[in-house]
């Protein structure tokens, strides 16, 4: 957020000590991985929880922490913005290259992964077309060509 305030050189810096925090949170999940929600304990003689979601497809667990793979997707989303806001636009899409790695053009997309899927090859196309090339390298299969249309995204 800091970085949205800033300008200049000051802006620059922003954005690359939080890459760099980022690099190195990625680093440590990569690592350790990520803590489990301990269970709590029951202090009442009747525990109600309700769980609502009006769209499964795109719904969220981050109310019961992330699992390792969401946590290096989050934390590769935002590297690969600060890298678009930096210009660095090659390293930006080797990023989105490699978080599409993840789903392969044989297998099938789970609908809960769709919006997000669809997302990254927008970025993909944005970042492409910024650099004046041709998306030939991520040139999926007509179905997921049109995943960004399918969602409605910009």
């Amino acid at each position: 957020m800091l970085a949205g305030q800033l300008a200049g050189d000051a802006r620059v810096a922003s954005l690359r000590k939080s890459s760099e925090e980022f690099q190195e949170a990625l680093s440590l999940v990569q690592k350790y991985g990520v803590v489990k929600k301990a269970a709590e304990q029951d202090k009442a003689l009747i525990s109600v929880a309700l769980q609502v979601s009006l769209d499964t497809a795109a719904a969220t667990q981050a109310a019961y922490g992330f699992s390792k793979e969401q946590e290096e997707r989050l934390a590769e989303a935002f590297i690969t913005r600060i890298l678009t806001e930096l210009g660095e636009l090659d390293p930006a899409l080797e990023t989105t290259k490699k978080q599409l790695e993840r789903y392969p053009q044989d297998e099938s997309i789970a609908e809960k992964d769709l919006y997000g899927v669809s997302l990254l090859y927008h970025r993909a196309g944005h970042l492409f077309v910024a650099e004046g090339r041709q998306p030939k390298p991520l040139t999926p299969s007509a179905g997921r060509l049109n995943l960004p249309i399918a969602w409605e995204i910009p």
